[in-house]
């Protein structure tokens, strides 16, 4: 007789939208193009970050599975830039892989605005 040791996997309960509805049996991991934009001239100048959605792949919400897909996501957008660089060739080609609750959405909604 065989005996099998019972593995309880963690899961990802990262919730980035409350909005939504949460289906913690499932998750997404989301790849985003990140661009930085001139926000305006209070302080001397400043600036924010952007990400567009790139791909988006539901999955099972345990740690195993998550981390492939990540990792594989990762892979296949590799980041060869910086956002941070006032060299536009510098400023291309960076992504950022999060594991979130919805499929990717456009960030942020509305511009910021400085206080």
């Amino acid at each position: 007789m065989r005996l099998f040791r019972e593995e309880k996997e963690q899961k990802y309960t990262r919730t980035f939208h409350a909005e939504r509805e949460f289906h913690p049996e499932h998750v997404h991991v989301n790849v985003y193009e990140i661009d930085r934009l001139y926000g305006g001239p209070e302080e001397g100048g400043w600036y924010y970050n952007t990400g567009r959605p790139v791909e988006s792949v539901r999955v099972k919400n345990c740690m195993k599975e998550v981390e492939r897909v990540r990792q594989s996501l990762e892979a296949k957008y590799p980041t060869t830039g910086t956002v941070y660089s006032v060299l536009a060739s510098k400023r291309k080609d960076v992504f950022e892989v999060m594991v979130e609750d919805g499929f990717g959405e456009e960030w942020p909604k509305e511009r910021p605005h400085y206080e």
